[in-house]
This record gives C-alpha cells, structure tokens and sequence, in this order.
C-alpha cells in the first residue's frame, strides 16, 4: 500500500478549463502555473509540425485529414498512460470546450483508470457573463448540443475534486465561490433557454387538429375548383339521396316505435285504473317526451354547396393551399415543442422548405386574421388584393 509521501509524489494534477471561449482561461493558467504543460488540440499540432510531421489525407472525403499517430488523432486514448505524478497539466481536447458532461465524465473515467489524478475544474465567470449578456455567437459545435451540455459538477460521476471560478471584476471578486456558482447557473440556464427559444424545430408531426383542417380544406376545394367542382358535386348529390333514403326510413321506423310506446303506455295506465282526462293527460306528456327525444337525434340540415371559383388559377389555389398549411400547422406548433408559453413566433423554415416558399413567390409572412401571433397568412408580390381576399374566405 502507497504511503501519503507516495502518493504526493505520484499525484497527477490536472486541470479542465469549461467556458464557451476557453482560450483566456488557457493563457491565464499558462502564467500561472509556467512548469506546467497544456494539452490542447492546438498544441499537440503544433508539436507535431515542429517535430516535421504531416496530416495525411483520409480516403473518405467526408472524414478529416489525420496525422497517422495515436497520440495526435485519438490523444484520449494514449495521454492518460503518458501523464506523470507531480506534474501539472491543463487538458482541453474536445471541441465543446468540456461544456458537455458526457465528456467529462469520459475525461475522468480514463484518466482515473490508471493514475491517481486529482481533477480541478476552472470556468472563467467574466467571459461567460459577457457572452450570455451581450450574445456572444459561439461555436458551431457549443450552440449546436446546447440541451446536453451543464456545468461542471463536484464529485461522481465528473470526478471534479474542485471547481474555481474565476473574475477578475471588483464587485464579482467580493463574492464567495457559492455565489459565483449560482451566478454562472443562473446565466448558462439564460442562454440555454435562449437556444430553445431561437432553434429551428425539426421534429414537427402532422397531429390530428393538421390532419382534420386539410382534409377540410381538400374536401372544400374538390367543391370550388372548377376542374372537379361538378363531379364531387354529383357525388354529393348522389350521397345527400342515399342520406335522404336511409334517414326517411329511419324516420318511419322512430314514428312506429313511437306510436307503439304510447299505446304501451296508454296500455300501462289504463291496467293502473287511470281514466278520462287524467289517462289523456299522461299519454299527452309521454308523446310530449318521445318528440323530443326525437327531435335531439335528428342530424343537422346539410349546408349548402359553396360556390365555384371560376376565376381561381392554379397559382391561386397553391397559395391557399400554403396558407392552410401554415394555419394548421402553427395551431399545433406550440403544443409540440414543450415551451408554449415563452415562444412567441415561428420562423418559415420550421414551417415548410425555404427553397419550396421561394419557388412559389411566397416571399413573406403577413398577418391578415383574428389571432394575428397564431394565423399568418402566406402573400406574394404577384398576388393581387382581390386573390388575397378569395383565398381568406376559402381557408
């Protein structure tokens, strides 16, 4: 067994920089610690070119150029037998600038599997209050996994033995690490919620409000284009006879079963020893009732047929096909993405095709109904105001 003399000297320090831009954190360590070695991407290549090697190309056009040592293209996987005790090393290697957990803790499985590693984790609180506050673009590879990444954790599974947060502002240095803790969460859950609120919403399904519009709306318009206006007409004629049959016969048949419960009833009264008007009187109230509950179950008279748009182009009914669409899908567009309450708009490009839009003149959103944050209407420049009008009253 180790002795704590030995195990000193074999202690492997090692520290993980967290931010969205950790290169001042990097620098500021540099100074600070000048014994120590930093592990980064950028200087394992510069190492490798000043020891004159090259990145080799890769056979597949779609992976990157590797330098053809394991050391350099996969350093997770060698640098956690290379580190020495007593030594002091800053490790930085993924793109995410160790903001997602699943790579800290990945970090720390390896590093622990063979050394006795003492993990400090630093976030530099002024970078990420300035780029929370004042929208900072960050990298590509940060914004992109924004609702897996965290910050960084005490203890298992992270393996973090201390987390410092630095600022080198006067106010912010007055306060306890605690509260520069809470001060960092607070910020990161802002930007993370802003990354929800700005995202494009890609898993978007048909739900039963989309699917009951359209098919409305197609149903309508088989009655109005001029092309299938007269034979959905015909065929609705021809249900509307079928109807009329089915619902005379079953009108007949209530009248008969109505007929037959009051002389039942009449029956029932009379063997209870009811006579004259008193008998009349109740047979009258059970009519009265058999009527209205005949009434209740009569269907609803069919409307009318709307009229035929002679005058609609093709162009025309695309575009009221679109602005269906759209009016249907932003009805169950909030309900779908979890967070209704706090976003208040939808961009075209989670709606629909930015390429189909364009293709079709629909160059912009306009809204022209009730609702106007709920039911944007598709226009085009082409479009004159009376087309605009039809297509509001077809949808």
């Amino acid at each position: 067994m180790q002795s704590a003399e030995d195990m000193g000297i074999n202690l492997v320090d090692v520290t993980v920089p967290v931010g969205f831009e950790v290169k001042n954190l990097i620098k500021q360590w540099e100074a600070q610690n000048p014994d120590g070695i930093v592990l980064t991407q950028e200087t394992l290549s510069e190492w490798a070119e000043r020891s004159g090697l090259q990145k080799r190309p890769a056979n597949n056009p779609n992976a990157k150029a590797a330098w053809g040592i394991a050391c350099l293209d996969t350093p997770m996987s060698v640098f956690p037998m290379l580190l020495r005790g007593g030594r002091n090393y800053l490790l930085s290697l993924v793109s995410t600038h160790n903001l997602h957990p699943a790579q800290r803790i990945d970090v720390h499985s390896k590093l622990n599997h063979g050394l006795n590693v003492r993990m400090t984790g630093i976030v530099s609180v002024d970078d990420l209050i300035h780029t929370v506050d004042n929208n900072t673009p960050v990298s590509a590879a940060v914004r992109e996994f924004y609702d897996h990444l965290a910050m960084p954790s005490l203890g298992e599974p992270e393996g973090f033995d201390k987390v410092v947060y630095l600022t080198k502002d006067e106010k912010l240095s007055k306060l306890s690490q605690e509260q520069l803790a809470e001060l960092c969460l607070a910020k990161f859950t802002a930007w993370k919620k802003d990354c929800k609120l700005k995202s494009k919403v890609t898993d978007l399904k048909k739900g039963p409000f989309f699917s009951k519009t359209m098919d409305a709306f197609n149903r309508r318009k088989r009655f109005q284009h001029k092309s299938t206006a007269v034979q959905a007409r015909a065929e609705w004629e021809k249900e509307q006879e079928t109807k009329k049959s089915i619902k005379a016969a079953a009108k007949a048949k209530k009248e008969q079963e109505k007929k037959d419960a009051i002389a039942t009833r009449r029956q029932e009264l009379q063997e209870a020893g009811l006579e004259g008007a008193e008998l009349e009187e109740q047979v009258k109230q059970h009519e009265e009732e058999c009527q209205a509950h005949a009434e209740a179950e009569e269907d609803e008279e069919v409307d009318e047929l709307p009229p035929v748009l002679e005058e609609f182009s093709e162009e025309d009914w695309m575009l009221a096909g679109f602005r269906a669409e759209v009016h249907a899908r932003i009805h169950f567009f909030f309900s779908l993405c979890g967070f209704c309450s706090t976003r208040s708009w939808l961009h075209c490009s989670s709606i629909h095709s930015k390429n189909i839009f364009q293709s079709c003149g629909l160059s912009r959103l306009t809204s022209t109904t009730k609702n106007e944050s709920h039911f944007p209407a598709c226009t085009s420049h082409t479009t004159t105001s009376s087309t605009r009008e039809r297509v509001s009253i077809c949808c």
